[in-house]
């Protein structure tokens, strides 16, 4: 049975489909890479479309998008399925330029040519989209774009394959070092400009895609200048992003249901209203610098459900942003890891900031929570504790329904282990600033999570009564229980009173006893 119909091809003759395997680039590809595109990825990629279709929140333009792609696939299909019978009828000779694996191909943004083959710097296409959307692409391939040159786009330019988990699909900027296949020793990056119109390098179900050392610019549409959906493991590296203005809340890069979203080395600026908007993904941003430039609501919007890491990056150093440096709302757990930044991040419900070596400072942490903050004091410690303490400051969203403890609200402030005798757990706080009424045993408390059971899992939980009364006292929040079965006990603070510059330390050097 046909995975795909292509009975639309039948009537084909001998040159027309010569002129269609040259079209689409499939003379240069393996039997086992055009096999895989037949058995595999294009049936695939063709169901998978075909079922977004029938989504009904689908707009005009994302439906006509979607039709096309699925056209073009099918064509492909039916491109590579002819490739291979000839391969296999030895209709065709075996040559070198058919016999690769990740086949180099090479871009011209001012000279090359379409019609000419991409497979060297004297036969170089000209555009990106010749790639990306209407020549056949296998895990491996490589484009090198020349340096130093422009491409005005007046389409969406689409990508249609995937590349596997050992090897990407590629698109790479030359340079004077690195890549410099036409000699240029130019570092000036290839510039994609969508001159002020409403188009994208646009990504849909298109997996393990690399970007590096491109320049791109100017677009309008209100899915960035790049939109990532539903793919995983797409990589931009030492690439500009710049320019980019919608009435949209989006931003240059809008990813959706993107996962293991890769940004390094990139540079933003001048993107209204955000340079990054991401929702239900995550992403790994290195060393990466985010400005304002002359516009710019803010830098990085994380929506719903984002799970993302940000390391050895900066935030509005060069120019600042107006009002977010990062925002984040409905589950957005962000870890920062030596970045710098200005504004404070914005933040709704149960997300979270953690920021190690905060502010570029080695050994400063910081959490931020919808409702406080947890910083490390190294200048309010207990003898005998530990070196740092924990400033623990609510804000006025904290409460006795959404309390504040030193973690997120899905992880254990210590994990202890105990045997099974009776043992008892010392957690040491004491108060900053006098408050007007003291939190009682119920507003602050330990909590420890305790085997119950000698052979189960099952677990009692048991809280400190302690309170504190004065500002300069160390006092003890102690829980002494006995474990049936030796195992970790979790122990997990929580704080649900507010008082305006009010708050706790803690003594991160818990005692256990014996």
């Amino acid at each position: 049975m046909e995975l795909v119909n292509i009975t639309a091809f039948d009537k084909l003759t001998a040159i027309q489909w010569d002129e269609k395997i040259f079209h689409r680039s499939a003379q240069v590809k393996f039997p086992q890479q055009l096999k895989y595109l037949i058995d595999e990825m294009y049936p695939a990629k063709i169901a998978r479309l075909s079922e977004r279709l029938k989504e009904s929140r689908l707009d005009e333009e994302e439906l006509e998008f979607l039709n096309a792609k699925i056209l073009r696939l099918t064509d492909k299909y039916a491109t590579c399925k002819k490739m291979l019978a000839l391969r296999e009828a030895k209709a065709v000779p075996i040559t070198k330029e058919w016999a690769m694996h990740g086949t180099i191909y090479y871009i011209d943004l001012d000279g090359g040519d379409n019609g000419n083959d991409g497979l060297g710097t004297g036969t170089a296409w000209l555009t990106l989209e010749q790639y990306t959307t209407t020549t056949v692409r296998t895990a491996g391939d490589i484009a090198y774009v020349r340096a130093n040159t422009d491409e005005t786009v007046g389409v969406t330019i689409a990508f249609d394959e995937d590349g596997t988990v050992d090897a990407s699909i590629s698109i790479i900027g030359c340079d004077s070092v690195t890549n410099d296949p036409w000699s240029d020793s130019s570092d000036v990056r290839p510039i994609v400009d969508f001159n002020s119109g409403s188009y994208d390098l646009h990504l849909i179900g298109d997996h393990y895609w690399k970007l590096e050392k491109l320049d791109i610019t100017s677009g309008r549409s209100a899915w960035g200048n790049v939109y990532s959906y539903a793919t995983y493991d797409m990589h931009f590296k030492d690439c500009i992003f710049r320019d980019y203005s919608s009435a949209s809340t989006r931003g240059a890069i809008y990813s959706l249901f993107a996962y293991s979203l890769k940004i390094e080395n990139c540079d933003f600026y001048d993107n209204t209203p955000y340079s990054i908007y991401s929702a239900n993904g995550n992403i790994i941003i290195n060393n990466c610098t985010f400005n304002k430039g002359t516009t710019g609501l803010g830098g990085l919007f994380l929506y719903g459900g984002n799970n993302t890491i940000i390391e050895n990056t900066s935030i509005g150093q060069t120019t600042a942003f107006s009002t977010y440096d990062i925002r984040t709302t409905r589950s957005g757990y962000i870890r920062l890891r030596n970045c710098i930044y200005n504004h404070i991040p914005t933040m709704a419900g149960l997300d979270y900031v953690l920021s190690e070596d905060d502010q570029q400072v080695k050994g400063a942490h910081k959490g931020y929570y919808y409702n406080g903050t947890i910083t490390k004091d190294t200048g309010v410690v207990r003898s005998g504790g530990a070196t740092s303490s924990a400033k623990v400051e609510p804000n006025s969203n904290c409460g006795l329904n959404l309390p504040l403890s030193l973690s997120p609200f899905n992880e254990h402030d210590f994990n202890i282990y105990c045997s099974a005798v009776e043992t008892t757990i010392t957690i040491y706080m004491r108060s900053f600033g006098v408050w007007s009424t003291y939190p009682t045993a119920t507003e602050l408390y330990v909590e420890a999570s305790y085997l119950d059971h000698a052979a189960d899992a099952t677990r009692t939980k048991i809280a400190s009564t302690a309170v504190l009364d004065d500002e300069a006292t160390w006092q003890p929040f102690t829980v002494t229980f006995t474990p049936l079965q030796a195992g970790i006990v979790y122990v997990k603070l929580y704080l649900g009173k507010y008082e305006a510059g009010k708050g706790i330390y803690v003594d991160v050097y818990p005692v256990r006893t014996p």
